[in-house]
């Protein structure tokens, strides 16, 4: 995107970003002719940090992706913490690891490795993963009536996540049909459409 825009023949043109959320693109690397229709990772962060505090869940777990663009999320996360009040508890490296993309959602690995790299955490309200790349797709939100659950939904693994508000604690991992990408809840609550 940076060569596109540095060429002459683009100095009249403008150029959407609709994809990249490095900060570095809206700092050090920022062109006139640019504009940033993704948030940047510190926006999603602050967002989220926003949120998790008003929602009074200000200890934060926080498992990282070892790619680049993780290492500029982690830091967004860390400054959004001290801009907002958060705690990071503790912070742990993951790689999520399919066995084949192609043929497996990715349900079964998240199932056997989360409680694994989860074991011994401290005390924590929320667990935030910071892991820039596509193969975990969080999509979609519902909130019951009463607001008692919400379902998150999951595109790439295939499952509907149900948590328990008052809890605040997950509460069931649904497989579902492919690439869920919204959940809605019955007017009465009672049930719950993927």
């Amino acid at each position: 995107m940076l060569a596109v825009a540095d060429l002459p023949e683009a100095k009249d043109s403008i150029i959407f970003n609709i994809r990249v959320s490095d900060d570095v693109l809206r700092q050090e690397q920022c062109r006139f002719d640019v504009f940033h229709v993704a948030p940047s990772s510190s926006m999603r962060a602050d967002a989220l940090a926003q949120y998790l505090i008003w929602k009074k869940w200000p200890k934060w777990f926080v498992l990282k992706g070892t790619a680049p663009s993780d290492k500029d999320y982690d830091a967004a996360v860390e400054r959004a913490a001290g801009r907002f009040g958060g705690k990071i508890v503790e912070q742990r490296e993951y790689t999520f690891d399919t066995a084949n993309p192609r043929t497996d959602s990715g349900h079964q690995q998240i199932q056997t490795q989360m409680p694994e790299v989860t074991q011994g955490a401290p005390e924590h309200d929320v667990v935030w993963v910071v892991d820039t790349t596509e193969r975990v797709e969080p999509e979609g939100m519902g909130v019951s009536p009463d607001s008692k659950f919400t379902v998150a939904t999951s595109e790439s693994t295939s499952m509907a996540h149900v948590i328990d508000n008052a809890t605040q604690k997950l509460v069931a991992n649904v497989l579902v049909d492919t690439r869920p990408r919204e959940a809605k809840f019955t007017p009465d609550g009672k049930q719950a459409w993927v």
